[in-house]
């Protein structure tokens, strides 16, 4: 089957630098526009542009939509309408649709009908929970939080499950983005997003299904990305309150916290005022700190959406030493420091 991956961009391209670990070989990545157009990627004659007609294939089967936050709800809209006409089978690996999906309030809804949503993994269900309270979890749990979208954390979970196999431990993940199904990790559950239940019902729930996976798989980590940002950014764009984060962060006693930032320079104080936030909020303090590559585009902050830029490792040397960067992905520093500390808690024999 020829398989297409859409949008291809400077922000995703973890779905290539781990393709060994995904479910699916790619024969085409569609990037639209100029949006891919970096000097730091390698070249891959498998890049087509959308918006080049001329370029463009039409022998794809299927096309993964997934995560980009460079692109537009309506550069999405314009896409999928393409692909629906050329009698292209669209799979959403994205949560760009979610709201639209409920609402079914997109010009596109008719099209979206006939579009079905990415189940790779088996799913853990906890409708049968055995107890709603939270239960001790057997297991170290580490946990990737950000102050924002686009903050990089799917990339450090991928870097993290990727050592940690190559170390030989047995690891589940429950990724950030639904994405994540693409390698096979577990999704967040629905039941966090659903209004049928209470906050405090979501965090047994959550409990639940981390003890069942914990159960069912036996790991010797678990990963988990948490979805949406711990803190609102402003009036126009609430991030949910931090709600999701509250909630997982409940659920489950994490042993080795990341928190993802957007791209800048931080202070000491800052770093204190995490700190104290993550105490009491959560219970737990930060034990590493991520500076992404990706900013909000100042004239987009009380816009609509919001639009970010890339920006290049180079202009982060003042505060490197502090703080871990993209750089740091592509050697076993960071993993080193985390599974170190994961080895000095004797309660986990595995390690």
């Amino acid at each position: 089957m020829r398989i297409g991956l859409f949008p291809y961009s400077v922000d995703n391209r973890y779905l290539c630098k781990y393709e060994k670990l995904c479910k699916y070989k790619y024969s085409y990545l569609i990037s639209y526009g100029s949006f891919f157009k970096d000097v730091n990627n390698p070249k891959d004659n498998r890049i087509i542009l959308l918006d080049d007609a001329k370029s463009y294939p039409v022998e794809i089967d299927r096309v993964f939509f997934v995560d980009c936050n460079i692109l537009s709800f309506e550069d999405y809209d314009k896409a999928l309408k393409l692909f629906v006409q050329k009698g292209i089978e669209v799979v959403l690996a994205t949560g760009k649709y979610d709201d639209a999906l409920m609402k079914n309030n997109s010009e596109c809804s008719s099209l979206i009908k006939d579009i079905h949503d990415i189940k790779l993994v088996t799913e853990i269900s906890v409708e049968e929970a055995e107890s709603l309270e939270k239960r001790d979890i057997s297991v170290p749990i580490i946990a990737i939080l950000g102050t924002g979208y686009n903050v990089s954390k799917f990339d450090i979970q991928l870097y993290l499950g990727t050592n940690f196999i190559k170390k030989g431990y047995r690891v589940s993940q429950i990724a950030s983005k639904k994405a994540g199904e693409l390698f096979g990790f577990h999704s967040t559950p629905d039941f966090m997003f659903n209004n049928k239940y209470s906050n405090q019902e979501k965090i047994f729930k959550y409990n639940e299904y981390v003890r069942l996976i914990s159960k069912t798989e036996k790991p010797d980590v678990i990963i988990i990305g948490v979805p949406e940002p711990i803190l609102p950014l402003n009036k126009k764009h609430p991030f949910n309150m931090g709600i999701i984060a509250y909630e997982v962060m409940n659920a489950v006693d994490v042993d080795y916290t990341i928190l993802a930032l957007m791209h800048g320079v931080y202070s000491d104080e800052f770093k204190d005022e995490m700190n104290n936030f993550f105490k009491y909020r959560y219970n737990t303090e930060i034990d590493d700190f991520y500076i992404s590559n990706f900013t909000i585009v100042s004239n987009s902050l009380y816009s609509r959406e919001l639009t970010y830029a890339y920006v290049s490792d180079s202009t982060v040397s003042d505060i490197e030493g502090k703080y871990w960067h993209e750089k740091d992905l592509d050697d076993m520093m960071f993993f080193n420091r985390i599974e170190e500390q994961l080895k000095r808690f004797a309660d986990y024999e595995q390690f």
